[in-house]
């Protein structure tokens, strides 16, 4: 996860549990006496101290959701096969590779998104399907897996297992 979407998850964790926190206190303060003596000397209505905590928490759960529904995303990886070990390639000739492999072989139906060495040893390929059926999923990976993987060892000389991880939106 890339360091930007981290700083804002964790501040929409921050603004949801906020939300929570005051709407769960506002809902349950008629509850307990000495949280009640003390709103109500803000607020005379007890009443209207349930709709403000019930707003407040029902706003904290909408956020919630939407803040999950705009970074949802269904991601599934493939470990591609035909090892061979003790091999090195640079990343950005791999990154130039694939995208003209993926743009001529599939125009448009698969973007790479980035290219990046998994735990020092396997080459790890993100890319981001268009919408379409799964069996159109399943065929594209299965070429990749077959005719990708052999272009990488006879081009570029991986013949390493990589990991091809789909985003689909």
């Amino acid at each position: 996860m890339h360091s930007t979407k981290v700083l804002f998850s964790s501040l929409h964790f921050l603004i949801v549990t906020i939300f929570l926190c005051v709407g769960f206190f506002l809902y349950f303060a008629p509850y307990f006496p000495h949280w009640e003596i003390f709103l109500r000397s803000v607020i005379e209505n007890p009443f209207s101290l349930r709709i403000a905590g019930g707003i407040f928490f029902v706003f904290g759960l909408l956020l919630c959701y939407g803040f999950y529904k705009l970074y949802q995303g269904r991601f599934y990886q493939v470990i591609m096969k035909d090892s061979d070990k003790n091999t090195f390639v640079d990343l950005s000739v791999v990154r130039r590779y694939a995208e003209s492999y993926l743009q001529k072989e599939f125009s448009g139906k698969v973007s790479l998104q980035d290219v990046f060495c998994r735990d020092k040893k396997k080459l790890e390929l993100v890319a981001k399907f268009s919408p379409l059926p799964f069996s159109q999923h399943e065929e594209i990976l299965h070429r990749i897996e077959n005719e990708f993987a052999k272009d990488l060892a006879n081009y570029l000389g991986y013949k390493e297992e990589f990991v091809f991880t789909v985003i689909v939106s």
